[in-house]
């Protein structure tokens, strides 16, 4: 039988042969993730932002700063608000309209995973102003290939070491915004998110599009610096052996290593391009 009707026709039976050989349809091995692209989005509008691809899959993150008077609260900290946008321009699955639970799940996972861990949410108050800030991130997809958890991670923290925030300065007691010289905030951790698909008994490394449509089960494991798991995410389904947890944080660790060295070499650029302004 002809290789891609046969892929068609029995797509399990198809993608198992590969798994028995120790090879995907893609040409990866089970714990290979694909190629990886950080940069930036220019988008003239945001406050900050990025552009990455794995594999095909890719996202694009715009920041934008709201200030909110804080009147008689007490509160000295900003909030974090994060949206993940699939529409059918990612992919024919999705609708416009409501956000798929998907998408909330995704979104509301990094949000909290990076006001706990990534910034520090004091730095997001303007005490000159007294004013809070909001700080929106808005992750579009704009080619859903598979891994998007792993994608949006990576775009919303490239996009945070981009984020320029105007100093504040009191003249004749009015606060007054100076953006020749903004503040950056500080980035606590690097998490990097690495989702596994089960399928029989094999575990693969950031599954593709055509294999998320056939593994069992997913999760997502995202660690930060010093190998630190900072979350377990998975949206449903059975629970997973400890042993096999620990089988593939391990795993996550080397692929740990290549993403760190992208978003470094990324931060290393935008610091270069600062120098010469």
């Amino acid at each position: 039988m002809n290789a891609e009707l046969f892929k068609k026709i029995c797509p399990k039976a198809f993608y198992g042969k590969f798994l028995e050989s120790d090879i995907r349809p893609d040409g990866r091995d089970m714990n290979d993730g694909r190629g990886l692209i950080v940069a930036p989005g220019h988008i003239g509008s945001a406050d900050g932002s990025s552009f990455v691809r794995i594999g095909m899959t890719g996202i694009i993150c715009g920041l934008k700063l709201e200030y909110i008077d804080a009147g008689e609260i007490t509160q000295t900290s900003g909030n974090l608000d994060v949206r993940v946008i699939m529409t059918p321009l990612s992919n024919p699955k999705f609708f416009l309209g409501k956000p798929t639970n998907q998408a909330v799940f995704y979104a509301e996972t990094l949000r909290r995973i990076f006001e706990k861990y990534v910034i520090d949410v004091g730095e997001l108050y303007v005490p000159e102003m007294k004013k809070m800030i909001c700080l929106h991130a808005d992750l579009l997809c704009i080619d859903y290939e598979g891994s998007v958890m792993d994608a949006c991670c990576i775009a919303l923290l490239a996009a945070l070491m981009t984020l320029k925030i105007p100093t504040a300065i009191l003249k004749d007691d009015t606060a007054v915004f100076d953006y020749d010289h903004p503040r950056f905030l500080t980035i606590l951790d690097i998490p990097v998110s690495v989702t596994f698909g089960f399928f029989d008994d094999f575990e693969v490394m950031d599954p593709d599009v055509f294999e998320e449509q056939l593994v069992e089960d997913t999760v997502s494991v995202v660690m930060g610096r010093n190998a630190r798991v900072l979350s377990i995410v998975k949206p449903g389904g059975k629970s997973i052996p400890e042993k096999t947890l620990e089988e593939i944080t391990t795993k996550v660790k080397e692929r740990y290593a290549f993403v760190y060295e992208q978003v470094d070499a990324f931060r290393n650029s935008l610091s270069t391009e600062m120098n010469t302004e």
